[in-house]
């Protein structure tokens, strides 16, 4: 008998484990389980295409604005920004040396756009060692600026190189903005929450007529 229970629990298991989940089209099997393949989302037991607007990216199973775009309802709307800024993601801000007062952005006096630096100074000095995790994969902003440079391919922008697979996923999600035509310095912009801290603590330095040192 004893023996019997034995074979009947092994046999379960052994049943058990050339179950297969069968995934519907536009997915993956991954363990018991099945996903929707990226640009595809869950609705039922099916994988249907995500549809996203103009100006718009796909992300695993959602979308999101370009870069200088903003959700607005079920479209990306452009961000009109005042004289005096840049854009970054979705929101406007004054450029080094201007402060936001109401919807522009006014000329700091001396004294603030002072104070300005050396706030901007200090918070890059102890942000360069603090590690931040995108993708499960860890980073500095000190190992960015040694690994990464901006292209700058127009009178306004800029694309991130960097050296090495694993910084891969900074190339894809960010890119440098030039205020003006012959603006020396520009700012970085990211896809992500995750990237906050390049956009706060980098800026892009012309040491040549196409290229651009990252300083963070």
């Amino acid at each position: 008998m004893r023996h019997s229970i034995v074979f009947l629990f092994l046999t379960i298991i052994f049943m058990v484990s050339q179950v297969h989940a069968i995934n519907p089209e536009n997915s993956f099997v991954q363990g018991s389980q099945w996903y929707c393949n990226t640009g595809f989302k869950k609705v039922g037991g099916k994988c249907e295409k995500v549809i996203n607007p103009e100006n718009s990216f796909v992300q695993g199973s959602q979308w999101y604005c370009n870069t200088g775009f903003k959700k607005v309802g079920g479209k990306c709307e452009k961000v009109i920004n005042p004289e005096n800024s840049f854009v970054q993601g979705s929101q406007w801000y004054c450029n080094t040396g201007f402060k936001k007062v109401g919807g522009k952005c006014s000329a700091m006096s001396p004294e603030e756009a002072e104070q300005q630096r050396t706030r901007v100074m200090a918070a890059r000095v102890s942000a360069a060692s603090r590690e931040f995790f995108i993708d499960d994969e860890k980073f500095t902003l000190s190992e960015i600026s040694r690994k990464c440079e901006v292209y700058r391919y127009g009178d306004n922008y800029g694309d991130v190189e960097c050296r090495g697979s694993k910084f891969r996923v900074i190339e894809r999600k960010c890119e440098a903005y030039f205020s003006e035509k012959y603006e020396k310095i520009g700012e970085l912009g990211c896809r992500g929450s995750d990237l906050r801290p390049i956009e706060r603590y980098c800026t892009a330095t012309m040491y040549s007529d196409l290229y651009a040192e990252i300083d963070c």
